[in-house]
């Protein structure tokens, strides 16, 4: 299911930020949601052990902040953390599973990371 299934969450913006919590780059517009969706269709699960995918605050990182809305309710925002290397994680109290994006490059390209 794609992340951004317009029949139940309309995505509003998404903000990318550095490991200093600077912002890099927004995306509002339709078709910069839409080529992030595409992108965040292709993620796949990874099979690492917490220890293993764990990132160091020392290390070059990116936030998401996704601001959302499911099916007209109030806005919600949810934050994943991001690796240049394409892995990805949702912020979260609990144990996460941790994705790995395919096309990297173009990913990083859209989203502001070099």
């Amino acid at each position: 299911m794609s992340f951004f299934n317009t029949q139940v969450l309309e995505i509003h913006e998404i903000t990318i930020l550095n490991n200093s919590f600077a912002p890099i780059k927004k995306l509002y517009l339709k078709e910069d949601l839409i080529a992030f969706n595409n992108h965040w269709d292709t993620k796949g699960k990874l099979e690492v052990t917490p220890v293993d995918a764990t990132f160091s605050a020392k290390e070059e990182h990116y936030k998401f902040d996704i601001v959302y809305s499911i099916k007209s309710s109030k806005s919600e925002q949810t934050r994943w953390l991001y690796h240049p290397d394409g892995k990805v994680v949702v912020l979260s109290k609990q144990l996460s599973p941790f994705y790995q994006i395919k096309d990297v490059a173009n990913f990083n390209k859209l989203i502001g990371v070099n």
